[in-house]
């Protein structure tokens, strides 16, 4: 299989986007591969990484290396209210530079982490740059993610997080029935499988979405990344106990207060975008 295969993708929020387009900082790591490059660069406020191109693929705060900078990445745990803000034991399919597992492991330190990348360069980034710590309850295997959930998995776990990009590129084994109901197959029966995607294609995107709720018997939820082309897909393998409005708005605010992060802006964009979905109408009904 292709080597690139466990690349996350592109995306940022808007003051770190509009910080690097006017300063493209210094390169501190640069190392050759088969889609272009790996390139670590930093300014006086970011360390980012470009892979294969000029977007911005993973990217971390130097005076809060513990808080997600990138937009899609914060709206990933956009579900979270939707099951009483449990997170559990996670596995990450696509590594990038380690933003995702390090925040995890920060706010959540009792998860089981294991995350999986393909390319070994991007391991090392993770460690020894991005500063992803080496201890017990984080995994960071190098793997193709696509085997791994068809072959490998050591146990079940409760939240599965799919980031599978060729440099700018989305991967097309992501959008096959296989690969979800592999994932489907990875999470116990109360978990949550996070998809980011790039919905570029209009009818692919919707057979893809129509796919994923036929396999998680409808229960689906999306949210929008503003100004950019991902869509985040939330599927819950087991059926959703839909809280009340007030119990909803309770979680997202505990969220926020924990994490710094617009959970009440992440609800109302999660519930205008999914408004004619039976899981929203049950709350809102």
């Amino acid at each position: 299989m292709e080597k690139a295969r466990s690349m996350s993708s592109e995306a940022s929020v808007q003051c770190v986007s509009t910080v690097m387009s006017h300063d493209l900082g210094q390169e501190i790591y640069f190392v050759e591969n088969d889609w272009g490059g790996i390139q670590v660069r930093e300014s006086d406020q970011y360390i980012w990484v470009h892979c294969g191109g000029d977007s911005v693929q993973t990217a971390c705060s130097k005076a809060d290396p513990d808080r997600l900078c990138l937009e899609y990445m914060r709206r990933m745990l956009a579900f979270l209210p939707f099951r009483e803000n449990r997170l559990g034991d996670v596995l990450l399919l696509g590594l990038g530079g380690g933003a995702m597992v390090r925040t995890i492991h920060h706010y959540w330190p009792d998860s089981q982490i294991d995350a999986i990348d393909i390319d070994g360069d991007m391991v090392e980034i993770a460690h020894n740059i991005f500063g992803v710590p080496w201890v017990d309850n984080i995994r960071i295997r190098v793997a193709d993610a696509f085997c791994y959930v068809e072959q490998s998995l050591d146990s079940q776990v409760d939240t599965v997080f799919v980031d599978l990009f060729v440099g700018e590129e989305a991967v097309s084994e992501v959008y096959t029935e296989s690969f979800v109901a592999n994932c489907f197959e990875a999470l116990l029966p109360s978990g949550v499988l996070v998809f980011n995607i790039l919905a570029v294609e209009e009818q692919q995107f919707a057979d893809f979405v129509s796919m994923v709720r036929k396999v998680f018997a409808k229960q689906t939820l999306c949210l929008n990344v503003p100004a950019h082309n991902n869509i985040l897909l939330f599927a819950f393998k087991g059926p959703v106990v839909v809280p009340s409005q007030e119990e909803l708005a309770l979680r997202a605010q505990l969220l926020q207060d924990k994490l710094i992060l617009p959970f009440e802006e992440y609800m109302r964009d999660m519930i205008y975008y999914n408004k004619n979905n039976h899981l929203i109408k049950a709350i809102y009904k």
